[in-house]
Order: C-alpha cells, then structure tokens, then sequence
C-alpha cells in the first residue's frame, strides 16, 4: 500500500484561553502563523508515530512469516539430523524447536507484559 499517495483527512481540537476566530460565528479558527505551525508540528509528529508503527508490524509479519517456514521444516529436518548423526528424531526435534522459539521469542510476548517503552516514557526520552 502506498501512503504517500492516500488521501487523510485531518481533525484537529485547539484548545486555549484565547481562540482568533476567523468570524462571527465561531466555525472557524483564524490562520495565524503560531496556530498553523502547531498544527504542522502536531501532523508531522503524529505522522512519525505512525510511520513507526507500521513499521513495527510490517516487521513482525516478516519475522512470523520465517518463523513458520522454519517451523514448518523442523520435523524434516529433525529426521535428516537423525541419519547423520544418529541422535534420536524426538530429542532433535525437541531442542530445534526450544532453539527456533528462543531465536523468535519476541513473537510470543504476551499483552499483557506490553510494549517496552510507553508513550509517556518516549516523549520523557525525547525531552
């Protein structure tokens, strides 16, 4: 999917004390500079969070992707290791596996152990 080329639609809530409407009847904000700057910066940080996030997943898709295909193979494998080094096909299987799960670990967190930084820890980071 090409994002660049999708159209948004962007909904933004200004909140202060003073709001320069643009007339009477309050259905619009004024185009100040100082307004349509924070709104910029606003899009385009929301837009890094975004991009980092899909990111993130396209990512994950790949690694479970090899994840199945490796797995997919160990039974085979597991068998063509027993001829060759007359290990039993169980205990081969067995170790290929613990060793596949250690090298993919990351695919099985749980929800409930969460992300390892949350937002609130980020934007601390960032400052």
């Amino acid at each position: 999917m090409r994002f660049d080329e999708e159209p948004v639609s962007v909904m933004v809530n200004v909140s202060s004390v003073y709001i320069p409407y643009s007339g009477v009847g309050k259905q619009a904000v004024a185009q100040e500079d100082e307004i349509v700057e924070e709104i910029k910066l606003a899009v385009q940080d929301a837009g890094r969070k975004l991009q980092r996030f899909l990111s993130g997943e396209r990512h994950r898709s790949v690694q479970e992707s090899g994840y199945k295909t490796i797995m997919r193979y160990v039974s085979q494998l597991s068998s063509d290791l027993e001829e060759i080094t007359g290990k039993k096909k169980a205990e081969t299987e067995k170790e290929l596996r613990s060793l596949i799960e250690k090298k993919y670990k990351s695919l099985f967190k749980t929800e409930e152990e969460g992300p390892a930084e949350t937002v609130e820890e980020e934007a601390e980071a960032e400052e």
